[in-house]
């Protein structure tokens, strides 16, 4: 016992008397995020993770059981699976609110197509399926391909366009998938539950067609834009009867894109992207469409926006255009 407290006062000296000599190192600290599973850990007698709360014998009707279950690593991984299976809303992908973005660095999986490439792809609202418009053939026809996620199992394959399919839309309800190709024709592809085409509607155009969309809120009403600039508000009742209920004539050039945006006054507006630089906002009153705002920007003029995309928050859009450069503009200020 005196040998003991021997050692520890003379360590104590060493510290107090500062005759340590300093060595140059790193020190690393990796920083993970928690599953959004381990978020939900019922309570225990006995926390095993920092995050999980304690609960008191006497003040519930807790079985000792179940804490004795979380002791065995095999047991803690079947409760989460077992919560993963009972709720399939959870995917893998989702990430915890605050968490960062990683871009993937390496290649997940390779969906086996036609062989000769794919020119668009779209996830649904859901993220369960991928459609993919890729050629069928050595001419040019191209057809849908939908692939189950996270298995990529090919679900189905169906229709065709003669040209190539520029865009490809999902309705809000996935129940619908909207396609738009340079055989100056657009499609709604009606899906049943194993997403098998089970009808069409086609809409004629005088022109290329660059870009489609659904409504957000109602499938039943389609947008379309293309070669001569124009961007058409169509509408397809039960019957599968079109009626052309709008033309905007928002530029001279043509419009290659079209995206959605839902404000927070409830208020639906969509962006128009053109081979000119300029993007344009056209807004919904109570009985038609409008442009409400144009925007020009310098370092953008005479290049052609390829795709728009609204930032989540709702206050920036992230282009793509033809030199090959991603932006991020703040279009409200």
């Amino acid at each position: 016992m005196f040998f003991l407290l021997k050692i520890s006062v003379q360590l104590y000296n060493w510290w107090k008397n500062n005759k340590m000599s300093s060595i140059s190192g790193i020190l690393t600290v990796t920083l993970e995020s928690q599953s959004r599973l381990l978020l939900n850990l019922e309570p225990t007698l006995r926390s095993f993770f920092p995050i999980q709360s304690e609960i008191s014998l006497k003040n519930s009707s807790y079985n000792v059981n179940e804490s004795n279950n979380f002791q065995n690593v095999e047991n803690r991984e079947k409760i989460q699976n077992k919560k993963l299976v009972k709720n399939d809303r959870i995917l893998l992908w989702d990430r915890i609110e605050g968490q960062s973005c990683k871009i993937p660095k390496t290649r997940w999986h390779s969906l086996i197509g036609s062989g000769r490439g794919c020119f668009c792809l779209k996830f649904s609202n859901d993220g369960r399926q991928i459609s993919c418009a890729s050629p069928i053939n050595s001419s040019n026809e191209y057809s849908i391909f939908i692939y189950e996620i996270p298995s990529t199992d090919l679900l189905s394959h169906f229709g065709h366009h003669n040209g190539i399919i520029y865009e490809l839309d999902w309705s809000h309800d996935n129940r619908k998938l909207l396609s738009a190709s340079n055989d100056c024709t657009a499609i709604v592809w009606k899906l049943n539950d194993s997403y098998e085409c089970i009808g069409s509607v086609l809409l004629p155009h005088p022109t290329f067609l660059y870009s489609a969309k659904f409504h957000i809120k109602n499938s039943d009403i389609v947008l379309t834009a293309g070669f001569d600039g124009i961007v058409r508000v169509w509408s397809i009742n039960d019957s599968n009867q079109i009626e052309l209920i709008q033309e905007l004539n928002p530029c001279k050039g043509s419009v290659l894109c079209l995206s959605w945006n839902f404000t927070n006054n409830d208020e639906f507006q969509i962006f128009s992207g053109s081979n000119d630089g300029i993007i344009r906002v056209m807004s919904q009153n109570e009985t038609e469409w409008e442009i409400s705002k144009t925007i020009a920007l310098k370092d953008l003029k005479n290049i052609s926006i390829n795709s728009i995309s609204v930032h989540p928050n709702g206050n920036k859009l992230i282009i793509f255009c033809r030199d090959g450069i991603h932006r991020m503009i703040d279009y409200k200020l």
